[in-house]
């Protein structure tokens, strides 16, 4: 409907990422309801981390079998991850996602979200599995990660206007899946959050 459709052309400028196809889109518009809806996909939140000033962006799925170690935000210490050896491995269910972003500082930020959490979202989706979740499973699950990162760093890393905006629109248009998203967990202690606040920087061209 024409409401909709004003809708996602004000999230395309908010975000300046472009809808596309398969799994190579930044976003995507999908069915949502009686109108359509606008999506960020895994790439969009890869690029809306390099505007922030990420140096290096890193998404993965642990399989069964893998060798993982989930890390700790206090004191902060990143997941490990060793995949497996097996032939089958990519076939094997996944236990979580992780999405990793080091900084041009060199400071780091991670999300990791179980196979529950990622469970729920996909449960959230009103396509379930006949959409992008039965077609692309992993892809989906890096998408958790990476919103879940997304929204963290929000909150507590200093960016360009610019590019905070175009993450804040994009936090917003999940739809029901937005509801399911797992947080970050609190520190008992939040002064022994030692990760340090990332100063503002220009966003990447």
């Amino acid at each position: 409907d024409t409401a909709s459709k004003l809708q996602i052309c004000r999230r395309i400028a908010a975000t300046n990422l472009w809808p596309g196809l398969g799994t190579d889109g930044e976003a995507y518009v999908v069915k949502y309801g009686q109108g359509a809806a606008y999506v960020v996909g895994p790439r969009g939140w890869i690029s809306l981390l390099y505007r922030a000033g990420a140096k290096r962006v890193t998404v993965a799925c642990v399989h069964a079998g893998d060798t993982f170690d989930p890390g700790s935000l206090v004191p902060p210490t990143p997941p490990k991850l060793v995949p497996s050896a097996d032939p089958q491995r990519s076939a094997k269910p996944f236990t979580h996602a992780i999405a990793f972003v080091e900084w041009a500082e060199g400071a780091t930020d991670f999300a990791v979200v179980d196979a529950s959490e990622i469970e729920r979202v996909k449960k959230s989706s009103p396509a379930g599995d006949k959409g992008p979740w039965g077609k692309w499973p992993e892809k989906m699950a890096h998408k958790v990660a990476l919103r879940v990162l997304a929204r963290n760093v929000s909150r507590r890393i200093e960016m360009p206007d610019v590019a905070r905006t175009a993450m804040a629109h994009a936090i917003e248009t999940d739809g029901d899946e937005a509801e399911a998203m797992p947080d970050e967990p609190t520190p008992a202690n939040p002064a022994e959050d030692t990760r340090p606040v990332i100063p503002a920087r220009k966003p990447r061209a």
